[in-house]
């Protein structure tokens, strides 16, 4: 008497590829999700972006730049309209070695 075992129906290849198959399928879901969510968030944020493009006219003396009706206008006012930057004034360290070196002279 011949007695052939068969594997549990859990165990079987047929069972094992189709929880290989589960798996890679809800990983690729997944991803698939997570990628359409970020180009989305992405897209949302570019909306809300503005960009200035292109050169801008700047007065080399006063800094004051040219806008697009041909007016001149403070830096600060042209780029709180044109764009959402947020701008903080400092000084650079060529200028305050001058602005240093003209306050030590008195000549300020």
């Amino acid at each position: 008497l011949r007695i052939r075992v068969l594997p549990a129906p859990w165990r079987s290849p047929w069972a094992l590829a189709f929880y290989f198959l589960a798996v890679a399928g809800i990983t690729t879901v997944g991803v698939l999700g997570k990628i359409t969510r970020l180009k989305l968030e992405k897209e949302l944020q570019e909306k809300e972006l503005k960009v200035l493009r292109g050169m801008l006219p700047i007065c080399a003396e006063c800094k004051k730049i040219r806008d697009d009706d041909g007016e001149w206008e403070p830096l600060e006012s042209y780029l709180d309209s044109h764009s959402d930057a947020q701008l903080t004034h400092g000084i650079c360290p060529q200028c305050a070695d001058r602005v240093l070196a003209q306050l030590h002279d008195g000549s300020l």
